[in-house]
């Protein structure tokens, strides 16, 4: 009879902790996904600004000013694939990489945008930003893959989740010998 009452009180227990630990779980990844990208998306709106500081209008024309080098700068990264793209406000390119994706209101929002799309097969995460004076404006896009943010949200998650799944295991065992204990006759 003891050991009947002790795997019921465990089933009991079992599956609300068992829950409790899922929904940790699902919360702990929607947390890290979201601190990684604050961060990643920060550094991409960072690109994207001084890509703008560095555009003028000279005679009617909207030029970029980024030297060869400061381009090779921008597009180095140990991880992940940078690109970048800027457009007049009618849309015509001026500089960059003429087919990455825009985001899915097109070129005609005039906010800063983060979307995620797909480029030359791979997952990216871009910023679109709209910039300039009120008659020469411009959008400014940078991309870049998402290996980086995998592996943070990785870390991120791990570092979350593993606490709480060791103290789960702690209160298993707590449980478990607290059953064995109370059932113990006086």
């Amino acid at each position: 009879m003891k050991s009947s009452v002790r795997l019921a009180l465990i089933k009991a227990l079992a599956l609300p902790i068992l829950a409790l630990l899922a929904g940790g779980a699902i919360f702990s990844y929607q947390v890290a996904v979201e601190v990684a990208n604050d961060a990643y998306d920060q550094s991409l709106q960072n690109s994207a600004l001084a890509i703008a500081n560095r555009v003028r209008f000279v005679r009617g024309q909207i030029r970029v000013l980024l030297p060869v080098e400061a381009e090779q700068v921008l597009r180095t990264d140990e991880f992940d694939r940078v690109y970048f793209r800027v457009r007049d406000a009618q849309g015509r390119l001026v500089a960059g990489d003429a087919d990455l994706p825009s985001p899915v209101g097109g070129e005609q929002d005039e906010t800063t945008t983060f979307y995620d799309a797909k480029y030359e097969g791979r997952e990216i995460r871009a910023v679109r930003l709209y910039a300039g004076t009120f008659n020469n404006r411009f959008y400014v896009t940078v991309a870049e893959t998402t290996r980086k943010r995998a592996s943070a949200v990785r870390r991120l998650l791990l570092a979350l989740v593993l606490p709480t799944a060791l103290v789960v295991v702690a209160t298993g065992i707590m449980i478990w010998f607290g059953i064995a204990s109370g059932l113990k006759p006086d």
